[in-house]
């Protein structure tokens, strides 16, 4: 669903993707990533891969070497939270 979900977006928005982008991407597919999208806004975002947990560091040493910074994310069962101060 990433992938197909990250080309739709491509196809819809014109510029949110740059030559370097693409080069991760590829480079995250081909060592082990099922899928992946960009996420954030106004050219502050972010990569987002989901790969097999025996694939992790390939992927990790490949997108390093690609020259992007790898990042871990956590899942909960509650979802989203928000904090108040």
């Amino acid at each position: 669903i990433l992938g197909r979900s990250w080309e739709a977006k491509k196809r819809k928005a014109e510029g949110i993707s740059t030559r370097h982008i693409e080069q991760l991407y590829e480079t995250a597919m081909a060592h082990g990533a099922l899928g992946g999208k960009v996420s954030g806004a106004g050219g502050g975002g972010f990569l987002m891969f989901i790969a097999p947990p025996q694939r992790r560091v390939e992927l990790i040493r490949a997108l390093d070497a690609a020259g992007g910074t790898a990042s871990p994310v956590h899942f909960t069962q509650t979802g989203a939270e928000s904090w108040s101060f």
